[in-house]
């Protein structure tokens, strides 16, 4: 009787759990690296590191494209400049994004959130929060393999970047 029980209940559990199941190459984690150039207010363009991971959710209504979050952390390694003075700085952001698919391998996103910045001036350093709004594309190179191209502003920072991501499938 009880061995009976255990299979109803674990049944059970298994069909709940169909019914609840997105499919997993609709929601691969992905982590991505680029270069991005960096320009600040009045400064001449610099060269930053992107770090960047996300995950996109299923459309619930079988359209074209994905809502989904990023996360991305970008910082100077060649810093803009005016004459001697320099500007290093850091980001931290988290995006909502809307990635619309034209076909199988080109999409474009969209994505919005706030920005942590961190501001090492040569005489001063500055950090706050910020809005952050970006746009890009990208082409699915393979299976798990995607290069990209995006734009992202805040009120003082922009980065123009390009890189590539890693999608690491069946993780969910």
């Amino acid at each position: 009787m009880k061995n009976i029980i255990l299979t109803i209940i674990s049944l059970s559990t298994l069909t709940i759990h169909t019914y609840a199941k997105v499919p997993v190459d609709e929601n691969d984690i992905y982590l991505g690296a680029g270069f991005a150039i960096q320009s600040a207010d009045k400064l001449d363009s610099g060269l930053g590191l992107i770090l960047k991971g996300g995950f996109p959710f299923k459309n619930l209504k079988d359209g074209p494209g994905n809502l989904g979050v990023e996360a991305e952390f970008t910082h100077s390694i060649i810093s803009p400049s005016k004459g001697s003075y320099e500007v290093d700085f850091s980001t931290l952001g988290g995006y909502a994004t809307y990635t619309y698919e034209f076909t199988e391998d080109f999409y474009a996103k969209g994505r919005a959130g706030m920005v942590y910045y961190s501001v090492d001036k040569s005489s001063y350093g500055n950090d706050g929060m910020e809005v952050s709004v970006g746009i890009g594309a990208g082409y699915q190179f393979s299976e798990n393999i995607n290069f990209y191209i995006d734009h992202t502003v805040t009120d003082e920072l922009s980065n123009f970047s390009l890189g590539a991501e890693y999608k690491f499938k069946g993780l969910r």
